[in-house]
């Protein structure tokens, strides 16, 4: 049971959930988001189907950076509508189902009698509507932090996954050949000594294994708070000669440039970013790696001097 207190008229106001409880509610909106939300690939998916298929993602794939964020931007909007109903479904089946928030809406209504709900003037009645659901939000308030901390935590685990899935659509609207685990598995990528940590290997598992140094090897971070230095271990480990590491970060500073420069670290950012800080060199844009350095590495490939 929750941990409550008890106003002068009885009302009571829930100021803790017990551990059984949290396990609980935690697993009845767990449910709802499992029926109702999308994995984060299927969101960037519906994005571009949505901004036009693989006609616009050919027409806008050279302004590289503007065609990332109307992506992202487009999922978020249809993420955002199924993360609400989420939230309305869950709160719903609280006040439904949980007997100690279901008793605080009772004991709401009853305290201030059923003629406070029928009145016939409209800005009144929504006014009575408002401080009601005002006032049960407040006192059954750890359940809507419980939902709420959730939430955040589940947006910050998708949002790698969708921002990796972006950039698969423009390396598939450039026609750029490339293996990465989702695809290929990470049982192959461990074969050759690669690690989690790298989303992408173009041209493919077989070119690395030939020439690792005419190979172009990508990771991901959408921020650069995301333990970034994991790509410092990978190389260490792997001995890989250099990692392009793709970030939508626009916080980038001298320090962390610096020890990715002596890592053999190129940082890839939003054009903007790469403007604000001309004179780095490991620093360069999307447009300059997907129009420019993948065009020029995979070319060794296309002429077969490999062989």
């Amino acid at each position: 049971m929750p941990e409550k207190i008890l106003d002068e008229q009885g009302v009571a106001t829930i100021v803790e959930l017990s551990e059984q409880e949290m396990l609980a509610w935690r697993k009845e909106f767990g449910a709802i988001r499992g029926r109702e939300v999308l994995p984060p690939a299927e969101y960037i998916d519906k994005a571009v189907e949505a901004l036009g298929g693989q006609p616009y993602l050919s027409a806008n794939v050279v302004t590289t950076t503007k065609l990332i964020l109307d992506i992202r931007e487009t999922a978020w909007q249809i993420y955002t509508a199924h993360e609400q109903l989420v939230c309305g479904q869950a709160m719903r089946q609280l006040l439904q189902n949980n007997t100690e928030a279901r008793s605080i809406l009772s004991s709401i209504i009853t305290r201030d009698g059923v003629a406070a709900f029928t009145l016939n003037d409209e800005t009144a009645l929504m006014q009575k509507i408002a401080a009601v659901i005002g006032e049960v939000n407040g006192r059954t308030f750890p359940y809507i932090y419980e939902l709420a901390k959730s939430i955040t935590q589940s947006r910050r685990s998708r949002a790698g996954k969708a921002f990796e899935r972006i950039i698969r659509h423009i390396i598939d609207a450039k026609g750029f050949p490339c293996d990465d685990q989702s695809r290929t598995g990470t049982a192959m990528f461990a074969a050759v000594g690669l690690g989690k940590i790298v989303d992408g290997l173009l041209p493919s598992i077989e070119g690395y294994q030939q020439n690792r140094a005419k190979c172009a090897i990508l990771t991901m971070k959408t921020t650069l708070r995301e333990r970034w230095q994991e790509v410092v271990e990978e190389l260490e480990r792997t001995k890989v000669p250099h990692i392009y590491l793709l970030t939508l970060d626009d916080a980038v500073n001298d320090s962390n440039l610096d020890t990715m420069k002596s890592h053999n670290i190129t940082l890839v950012a939003p054009n903007s970013v790469q403007q604000a800080n001309p004179s780095k060199q490991n620093l360069i844009s999307f447009e300059r790696l997907f129009n420019e350095e993948l065009p020029h590495l995979l070319a060794y490939w296309d002429q077969g001097t490999n062989k």
